[in-house]
């Protein structure tokens, strides 16, 4: 669609300013502190709904009635970040 003069589209531009958000904590709502076996850990800040998106599994973690689901920092173990 024209947007003055440039030309816009939905399907290449939400990608685009999908992107804009990873890894930007002013907006995030969460973040995910990965320890791996070893003991490494790392952390990801992240978007609770492009997350749950994304992962049906952690949907029902940062949705559903689990303790991460009104927590900023979700842990997760056992896992190589």
């Amino acid at each position: 669609r024209p947007l003055g003069r440039h030309t816009y589209s939905c399907r290449d531009e939400v990608p685009n300013r999908l992107a804009r958000i990873y890894g930007e904590d002013r907006l995030s709502d969460v973040t995910f502190r990965v320890i791996g076996p070893s003991g490494k850990e790392k952390r990801f800040v992240a978007h609770r709904n492009i997350v749950s998106a994304w992962s049906e599994p952690l949907k029902r973690m940062l949705c559903g009635s689990f303790a991460e689901s009104s927590s900023k920092l979700v842990q997760i173990h056992d896992v190589d970040p």
